[in-house]
């Protein structure tokens, strides 16, 4: 009998163990599910000027009627698994602008170990990927991404550069958007 009231204690005090841990995991993920909104809503002026600012070039270059009407994407999920819809709702849109557009002259640029399969699995050309990005990303991270995406559309290979991203709403809440 007692050694069943010991079992019983040491049953509810691992409970109780168990308990304070995942307060403090909830705790943890809390706080970084903060950061990451914060940084979210901060860099979304930057992403707006950003893209005006490369409408404003695209339209200041030469007509590029002649080139064959191929098209660069760049195809930005992640390289952790377990969101599956996340990833799934981009690779809806770059599937529908293979369609439009006619998956020949569609070539592809991956950001995330899930893009890079999922254009392997289109059978598409990736001209380059991008999957060991870091978590807090600088401006020098993406440099070798700028000037490759710079230096294709200058050199007259593709009529046109789009991205493929999902765009932040609130924390359960995204949209896929191609621009």
């Amino acid at each position: 009998m007692a050694t069943a009231i010991r079992a019983i204690r040491s049953k509810i005090r691992s409970v109780g163990n168990i308990k304070k841990i995942t307060k403090a995991m909830e705790m943890v993920s809390a706080s970084k599910m903060r950061k990451a909104v914060s940084r979210a809503l901060a860099g979304r002026e930057y992403i707006n000027r950003l893209a005006e600012l490369a409408s404003r070039i695209t339209l200041d270059e030469a007509p590029r009627a002649a080139i064959a009407g191929r098209t660069l994407v760049v195809l930005i999920q992640t390289n952790k698994g377990l969101c599956g819809g996340f990833n799934l709702a981009n690779g809806k849109a770059a599937l529908q602008v293979c369609r439009e557009i006619g998956t020949d002259s569609v070539d592809f640029v991956t950001i995330g170990r899930s893009a890079e399969n999922f254009a392997r699995t289109l059978g598409r050309d990736i001209k380059a990927s991008f999957a060991s990005l870091p978590e807090d990303i600088s401006i020098t991270d993406v440099y070798p991404l700028s000037q490759l995406l710079l230096g294709e559309f200058q050199a007259g290979e593709y009529q046109q550069v789009l991205c493929v991203y999902n765009s932040f709403i609130s924390a359960l809440s995204y949209q896929s958007t191609v621009k």
